[in-house]
């Protein structure tokens, strides 16, 4: 199952370290942004149709039920894949004037890919899964070394071709290996995804919510300094760019099996299984923290001339890794459907994040600024692992 994440991940990296060497920093400050923008669109199509999905599906005893989730839940994807493209394709056009139509369509058929990943682990196809994320790897490597040898891939328009193209293989995979994603927008399918509307609704708040406290405070920066002072935050969170992938894929291992103990009532198991898995992120931190520090001296790119390269590459890892670390907690609650929780303490870490990266951005420049990021982060490792706690006493109180 991580395999395949692995394989993502290896080419994310190799893909943004070239570009990050044959892009101006404007360009590359750009690409950036829209990796970041395409990372959020995505966690609103795991919330939105991913998530319910798995929760459902996971559970279902039988197989005609499960059926009827995936055509509601996919329908769901589709809709918020195209509202993500159109999206895209507006701010692309009003913000830079360039790179609307491949970059929307890039991130739709990302925003697409990555909900029948999600699916296909659900319904316990992680072999599918693999499979499609090895071909849209060998695609995307494929493309861009046709691309590379003729001098081509200079541009923004080229490197979302690339993405774009790469996503279209792994996706026509993942449908040819799977039975074809089934969309209705009937009355049945609207009402099979309304049953969650309450939870769903908690589910997009909070989701908001992580977004402002996780990645605006970066579009804050980004916004406030321009792309060019953006460049070398973004390119140093590229490297840490493979812990986000990892721990990706380690949430869509464990979730269903977190659903299942769940419905059998196996709290104490829920709680050994979460401690388990944030164990191993912590080797994941520990160990792609070692790498990228041994690989610093060696790092040159035109970004980080002129630039705090160790302090922007510790403030980037500090704010990984404590990500790493309440990835599992927020998933057990989101299991727990606990949604309420979730989305007040990500909203609290959000102003208080904010305030602080405003001010340190307009104070000391934009480097710093990732400490006020860092401070939310940590809030929000506590909260998550507090509500664990509470909620595993009470369900142990509950069984007794």
């Amino acid at each position: 199952m991580l395999g395949g994440e692995v394989l993502q991940s290896a080419f994310h990296f190799a893909f943004n370290i070239v570009l990050v060497h044959v892009l101006t920093p404007h360009d590359y400050g750009v690409f950036a942004i829209v990796m970041l923008s395409g990372g959020i669109a995505l966690t609103y199509v795991r919330a939105l149709a991913g998530m319910p999905a798995t929760l459902l599906i996971a559970s279902q005893r039988g197989r005609r039920a499960a059926a009827a989730d995936e055509v509601a839940f996919g329908s769901a994807a589709l809709v918020i894949s195209v509202v993500v493209g159109l999206v895209a394709a507006g701010f692309l056009w009003r913000a830079f004037g360039s790179s609307a139509i491949l970059g929307s369509v890039f991130l739709t058929l990302w925003s697409l890919r990555s909900y029948l990943r999600t699916v296909l682990f659900a319904i316990q196809c992680q072999v599918q899964s693999a499979i499609s994320d090895a071909i849209f790897v060998v695609s995307g490597i494929a493309l861009a070394v046709v691309f590379f040898r003729a001098g081509e891939v200079t541009s923004l328009d080229q490197a979302f071709l690339i993405l774009a193209l790469a996503n279209a293989a792994g996706l026509a995979a993942s449908l040819i290996m799977r039975r074809k994603m089934r969309i209705s927008f009937g009355r049945f399918a609207r009402s099979r995804y309304a049953m969650m509307s309450r939870q769903l609704l908690w589910s997009c708040t909070g989701v908001t919510m992580a977004n402002v406290q996780g990645q605006g405070q970066v579009l804050l920066i980004a916004a406030l300094a321009g792309p060019a002072a953006y460049a070398p935050i973004a390119g140093a969170l590229v490297f840490y760019a493979p812990f986000r992938l990892v721990s990706s894929a380690l949430a869509n291992l464990i979730q269903p099996e977190l659903v299942r103990q769940a419905s059998n009532g196996s709290a104490r198991r829920m709680g050994q299984l979460a401690a388990v898995s944030t164990a191993s992120m912590l080797v994941v931190g520990l160990v792609g923290g070692a790498v990228v520090f041994c690989a610093l001296p060696f790092i040159n790119a035109p970004v980080f001339v002129g630039q705090p390269k160790m302090l922007i590459f510790g403030l980037g890892w500090a704010v990984s890794v404590v990500q790493l670390f309440y990835l599992v907690p927020r998933v057990y609650l989101e299991v727990l459907r606990d949604f309420r929780i979730i989305t007040i303490l990500t909203a609290s870490s959000a102003v208080a994040g904010i305030g602080i990266v405003t001010v340190l951005l307009l104070t000391v420049g934009p480097v710093f600024s990732l400490l006020g990021n860092f401070v939310s982060e940590s809030v929000v490792l506590v909260w998550c692992w507090v509500a664990v706690g509470r909620a595993d006493r009470s369900s142990d109180g509950h069984d007794t």
